[in-house]
């Protein structure tokens, strides 16, 4: 799997791409300036080539993406879930019982809230 440091290092990458592919197209805006092809402000009109980062860049950094963590972590990580859901799950207090699933449907409305669309969110 991918820790939070290797998504990091995909989202920077991405955005160099994008980057380096917007200077390679000023440069061959301007080429074509210097070639007299168009005038500077012909070249200065036409519109972005790279407005934004797209798939093609991500699809490019994870081609060089390395994966920190082994699959023996993960499944760490799984167990120790599924450890914890359950005891929280069959606490004999109810005031200490913990519900992950509803937590985690709780924290995807609040997310939805914070988004603007509380009208489209159910209270639970």
């Amino acid at each position: 799997g991918f820790s939070g440091a290797d998504i990091t290092e995909i989202c920077q990458r991405a955005a160099k791409n994008a980057i380096r592919d917007a200077i390679t197209a000023d440069i061959e805006r301007q080429n074509r300036v210097e070639a007299g092809e168009l005038s500077q402000e012909e070249a200065d009109a036409l519109p972005d080539p790279v407005p934004c980062i797209t798939r093609t860049h991500f699809e490019a950094s994870m081609s060089k993406a390395r994966r920190s963590v082994t699959p023996d972590v993960v499944q760490q990580y799984t167990d120790f879930t599924a450890k914890n859901k359950q005891q929280w799950s069959t606490s004999s207090e109810e005031s200490t019982a913990y519900d992950m699933d509803y937590a985690a449907s709780e924290q995807a409305r609040e997310d939805a809230l914070m988004d603007g669309e509380e009208d489209t969110i159910p209270a639970e």
